[in-house]
């Protein structure tokens, strides 16, 4: 194994660790090419995360977008960071929101309801394509969502 392809799974291997207990599971593949992550979600949805060891930094390829890894010793954001709800957080499914403010919170990095609570009004308003529209709508399901949780 050379020195590229030994970084690349040193960096998978970090990956695992820190997904463990928040995805279903996380399997490290091989092949003569490339060394990728088999990401399993807890709702069960799967996706591939290409390794890429360059010169100075390793970047991981999902979805057909290229990252460079949030190197944080925060779980909770580097799950969220791959689109995955680690457990005990509820998804932001849970609101029920339309597809525009649901898919403008998800590409803003929010994916779970805590993570939005913890927002203040003027960080949601800041969130790329949230409108007035999408705004008033997130923030009566919101209230919705404390009200019968709260009880």
């Amino acid at each position: 194994m050379n020195e590229r392809h030994e970084r690349e799974r040193c960096a998978a291997e970090r990956l695992t660790d820190a997904l463990k207990g928040h995805v279903r599971d996380a399997t490290i593949t091989q092949d003569d090419m490339a060394i990728d992550v088999e990401v399993t979600f807890l709702d069960g949805r799967t996706v591939d995360v290409g390794v890429i060891a360059l010169s100075d930094r390793i970047h991981y390829r999902v979805w057909g977008q290229e990252h460079d890894i949030l190197v944080t010793d925060d779980v909770v954001e580097l799950a969220e960071w791959l689109g995955a709800t680690p457990a005990g957080l509820t998804p932001l499914d849970a609101l029920g929101l339309s597809t525009r403010p649901y898919n403008a919170l998800r590409r803003g990095g929010i994916h779970s309801v805590e993570h939005l609570l913890d927002l203040t009004p003027r960080a949601v308003r800041a969130v790329r394509n949230v409108g007035d529209h999408s705004f008033r709508e997130i923030t009566h399901r919101l209230a919705t969502y404390r009200a019968a949780h709260d009880a």
